[in-house]
């Protein structure tokens, strides 16, 4: 093992997207904008930003809410964020590596020891960016089960993207797999998501085909 020069690393995936994989620089601005217009409406306290990739859009809410969460499935995405908040010194950002297609449960005695994401996740307002393609077509989750798990985890909000199959992301995953997918359109998203929240705004995003929406969670 001394003889190693450097662990073994797995290719890097994500690390890079917004430089490279993005729809267009005219995309992210707009996409930019209009969150941090929605987060300074909003004014949560709390912000889980869902898919954070290397932190772009978490950065933005920690200049806005008192506490921002991170969560991320890549470890490179997570070593990055966690390097942008020890080189600037960021206080209210936590990082968090995690499926969320399969979610921690509550553990150890009583199931009371260690205490499942959903629970530690809630927040004024979740965040899922560029995010729901990846759970309905890379892990084959129904749009239902999408937003039931968006909605245990926001107390307030929700800021969500919408990626359609004319999008070039998507048209890419469904190259090598079956499309099933039927159910995956913005009118069953919409069905689908009013269930449990109440529709505030929905803006599209100039320069591409994405729309983006503000929900607020559904009182009972």
């Amino acid at each position: 093992m001394k003889s190693w020069k450097a662990p073994y690393h797995f290719s890097e995936n994500w690390i890079n997207y917004y430089e490279q994989d993005i729809e267009s620089a005219e995309y992210l601005i707009n996409k930019q904008a209009v969150i941090t217009r929605w987060l300074i409406e909003t004014n949560p306290k709390t912000v889980i930003d869902l898919g954070a990739n290397t932190g772009m859009f978490s950065l933005i809410a920690s200049k806005i809410a008192d506490q921002v969460i991170a969560v991320e499935f890549d470890d490179d995405c997570v070593d990055k964020i966690e390097k942008e908040i020890r080189v600037n010194k960021i206080q209210n950002i936590s990082t968090l590596v995690a499926d969320l297609s399969e979610t921690s449960p509550n553990l150890g005695m009583l199931n009371k020891e260690y205490v499942s994401l959903i629970e530690r996740g809630k927040s004024e307002m979740v965040m899922g960016l560029a995010l729901i393609h990846h759970l309905c077509i890379g892990k084959n989750l129904s749009m239902a089960h999408v937003a039931e798990l968006f909605a245990q985890l926001s107390t307030r909000y929700l800021i969500v993207e919408f990626i359609p199959k004319e999008d070039s992301k998507v048209k890419f995953m469904l190259e090598s797999r079956e499309d099933i997918f039927t159910d995956y359109n913005i009118i069953h998203f919409k069905n689908c998501f009013s269930r449990v929240f109440d529709l505030v705004e929905e803006k599209s995003i100039e320069e591409s085909k994405r729309t983006i929406f503000l929900w607020a969670r559904t009182q009972k």
